[in-house]
């Protein structure tokens, strides 16, 4: 980065010409960001890397941000989980901004969650070969879930569906078993990974145990100054990395 900059609620910035995007974060720690990013400049660039960002307003807290092609027309498109900021309009969706051939963004569509969601991904988790959105929804009082809205032919995503889970604080969408198909992992405080079969449903959750909550990595990240930390599953499950 050249430069450190501040979003302030409600907006999501895109920075044109390297698909970096960002949202708010609704726990604030601005100044470890700039602290780190103040770091890794110390040598200044004699020319910009970045077109200059440009905001688009979002009304509610942005909470997590996923790129992937949502309307299957090859290019990549924008999809942002929001939370709640006392405007029912947009509290608790998935925004969706395509993108044009022209590679502006077009003005977004709005799909409801019906819960405060904290991580979003996307990923052809019914194997019908187009991408679809993942939403992460941890809630010990009403109920952890993984949400999942389809990508339909005409380009939209269908109403979400909830699959029910002990973990959700993050979701990722890959292949865990190797068998060519996007299945779905939920952490938080255990790992639950959701296989999909060969006719593209999810197969209910296995569940893996993690020794310490997510949360606790993530804070460790931060206080470093990483951009990202790999973790390892438990020994039952050597197989799958995981990254925060």
């Amino acid at each position: 980065m050249v430069k450190s900059w501040k979003l302030v609620p409600g907006v999501l910035a895109l920075v044109v010409g390297a698909a970096i995007v960002g949202c708010n974060d609704s726990n604030d720690r601005n100044s470890d960001d700039e602290q780190t990013t103040q770091k890794r400049t110390s040598s200044p660039l004699t020319t910009s890397l970045f077109e200059p960002y440009v905001a688009y307003a979002t009304g509610s807290t942005p909470e997590a941000v996923a790129i992937g092609d949502l309307d299957g027309d090859g290019r990549n498109d924008i999809a942002l989980l929001t939370s709640t900021r006392n405007d029912p309009a947009n509290d608790n969706m998935v925004h969706v901004f395509l993108q044009n051939p022209d590679g502006t963004l077009q003005p977004r569509v709005r799909y409801p969650v019906g819960r405060r969601g904290s991580s979003i991904d996307i990923g052809d988790v019914n194997g019908d070969g187009r991408a679809d959105v993942v939403v992460g929804d941890e809630n010990s009082t009403i109920g952890t879930r993984i949400g999942v809205l389809l990508q339909n032919a005409t380009g939209t995503l269908d109403a979400i569906v909830a699959y029910p889970t002990t973990s959700a604080y993050r979701v990722k969408v890959a292949d865990f078993n190797g068998d060519g198909r996007a299945d779905i992992a939920g952490l938080g405080t255990a790992l639950d990974i959701f296989l999909q079969t060969d006719t593209g449903t999810l197969a209910p959750p296995v569940t893996y145990r993690v020794d310490r909550l997510v949360q606790d990595v993530e804070a460790l990240r931060g206080h470093l100054g990483l951009d990202r930390m790999d973790l390892f599953g438990h020994s039952e499950l050597p197989r799958l990395p995981w990254r925060v």
